[in-house]
């Protein structure tokens, strides 16, 4: 298992996603006040299907 930590952030949400499509068991940490939406939406960017990564 691999430990992200501000894995809302520009760098960590990239590094969440490739860890997860290399198949590693991911666990993130996040702000309160931070807008996983956004996250999701980025996805949008990296994979043709962000929900299969995003509910991880």
């Amino acid at each position: 298992m691999t430990l992200v930590t501000g894995a809302t952030g520009i760098l960590g949400r990239v590094i969440v996603l490739e860890l997860l499509k290399r198949g590693k068991t991911v666990r993130a940490t996040k702000r309160k006040t931070s807008n996983l939406e956004e996250v999701r939406h980025s996805f949008k960017f990296y994979t043709e299907n962000p929900d299969e990564f995003f509910n991880k």
